[in-house]
């Protein structure tokens, strides 16, 4: 069986380490064709324009990154414990992509402009949330949880773990090291998931 990569992964390759250094803007056509070792109209032939060759190059790390929560996940038995999987992986995921993409507010910030990003984003995160709709469903067949409404118990906790993870990169100072973070946000997720439907 050949190793050889197809030209779709040769030309991501190339990209990747431009995207990193100069950011999605700053990154042209011509400077991965170079890197890539192509024509530029061989680049044209599998990606219709830089963005979404950046879209493509962050896909794959993201698919990545999910492969290994959904591993690690599988391996715990006890559902406390995959809910903090999940919790965990999810700093480490967005950490390793803010360190990859250049680490900074700005160049998240500039990354979002870009259509393409925004949709392949939103496919990640159906597949998150699948994983984490799995978790919760766990806890309510093992009678760990009471939820009235799985659909909503899923995107809240999927926003507070996204934004406790966004603010916990250098946009806001913390005194609290990552695991004190996702400690406290487990407990209150598991100890909200216990209490069932509000009076």
């Amino acid at each position: 069986m050949s190793t050889t990569p197809s030209k779709e992964e040769q030309i991501l390759d190339a990209a990747h380490p431009l995207f990193v250094r100069y950011g999605p803007r700053k990154t042209t056509i011509d400077d991965i064709a170079k890197a890539a070792g192509l024509g530029k109209g061989t680049i044209y032939l599998y990606f219709e324009s830089k963005e979404q060759i950046f879209a493509a190059s962050v896909r794959r790390n993201c698919e990545a990154f999910l492969d290994v929560i959904q591993r690690d996940v599988a391996a715990e038995r006890d559902v406390a414990a995959k809910l903090r999987v999940y919790v965990l992986a999810r700093f480490e995921i967005f950490e390793r992509m803010m360190k990859g993409y250049g680490g900074t507010p700005e160049r998240f910030h500039e990354a979002h402009l870009i259509p393409e990003f925004r949709a392949m984003i939103a496919e990640c995160m159906v597949r998150e949330r699948t994983l984490l709709r799995g978790i919760i469903e766990q806890g309510i067949a093992a009678s760990l949880f009471k939820v009235s409404d799985l659909a909503v118990a899923v995107e809240t906790i999927s926003t507070a773990v996204h934004g406790l993870v966004t603010s916990s990169w250098n946009f806001e100072p913390s005194v609290l090291s990552v695991e004190e973070k996702v400690d406290a946000l487990v407990d209150l997720l598991i100890n909200g998931l216990k209490g069932g439907k509000k009076a």
